[in-house]
């Protein structure tokens, strides 16, 4: 896919070199297809099968298919020496969502994991950084966007201790399409429960929570 940047260099090279400066159009157009605003995430939870993780936002739930990979990792035992972030999350016009995440050891602290767990992790994929002079690990998790609404999960059903602050980028449809309709969030609370379409499907991560939003802190 060629870059944003690319696509407006190019374009500012052909209004220098052939004398027609039409940048300005060119680059309205590009900047109407992308936005970008920040999320306050809470929580994170996951369903029983353990199949989707579930990003609770205060104005989007994104439900995000778990990778065998990303799976593993959150049960690692290495876990609580990782530290791991979103690279933000970009929507789609149809409201699919992707998000990358970036997790790493420490260098030190990867000397001190046992050799077992060292072979496991590479096999998971991770790789030496020398520009991160740590043991780095990259992907990304798809789903599905949903809208909070009014939705406040419960401090007590697995809130984080402090929310934190991600970007999501918005891509607009291209011309001739429609973007298609937020849909509510499937979530619901019925007492000390987590329910997904009338299902008790949901649960705050048992690892326990805290786990999680330490490996995402």
């Amino acid at each position: 896919m060629i870059s944003r940047s690319l696509i407006l260099c190019t374009a500012i090279a052909t209004c220098v070199l052939g004398g027609a400066c039409v940048t300005i159009q060119i680059s309205e157009d590009i900047d109407k297809r992308y936005s970008s605003f920040p999320e306050t995430i809470t929580s994170f939870l996951m369903t029983q099968d353990q199949k989707t993780l579930i990003v609770i936002g205060a104005k989007n739930h994104f439900f995000l298919n778990l990778t065998p990979q990303m799976k593993a990792i959150l049960q690692h035992p290495a876990r609580p020496k990782m530290k791991a972030d979103f690279d933000g999350l970009r929507i789609y016009w149809n409201q699919t969502v992707i998000g990358k995440y970036n997790v790493e050891i420490d260098h030190t602290q990867w000397q001190l994991l046992p050799t077992a767990q060292q072979i496991n992790l590479q096999q998971l994929g991770f790789q030496y950084s020398k520009n991160h002079q740590a043991y780095v690990l990259t992907g990304q998790l798809s789903g599905k966007r949903y809208g909070a609404g009014g939705f406040k999960l419960p401090p007590r059903l697995g809130a984080f201790n402090k929310p934190y602050e991600i970007s999501v980028f918005y891509e607009y449809p291209p011309k001739g399409q429609i973007a298609e309709q937020i849909i509510a969030t499937p979530i619901g609370i019925i007492g000390d429960s987590i329910f997904i379409a009338g299902a008790l499907a949901a649960a705050p991560i048992a690892l326990p929570i805290a786990g999680l939003y330490m490996l995402f802190d």
